[in-house]
């Protein structure tokens, strides 16, 4: 994806159970990929499944889209 001219890309890794990783990469002019950015952060809400990191995407630079269903207790 491209963000300001730029083309970054994301992971996301689940550390501990609702504990997440997100890192940011971008593409320097030598097409080599380096991390610009990294956080963690905690999804706390009552959930019938877990989430997966692949429930995660389109990083804007802002914020990070959960894509799942969700069942709210």
């Amino acid at each position: 994806m491209k963000y300001n001219g730029v083309t970054h890309d994301y992971q996301v890794a689940e550390s501990s159970s609702g504990v997440f990783n997100l890192k940011i990469y971008e593409l320097d002019e030598n097409k080599k990929y380096s991390v610009v950015n990294e956080r963690t952060f905690k999804v706390d809400l009552p959930l019938a499944s877990p989430l997966k990191s692949g429930n995660f995407s389109s990083y804007d630079e802002q914020k990070v889209v959960l894509k799942v269903p969700l069942t709210l207790k």
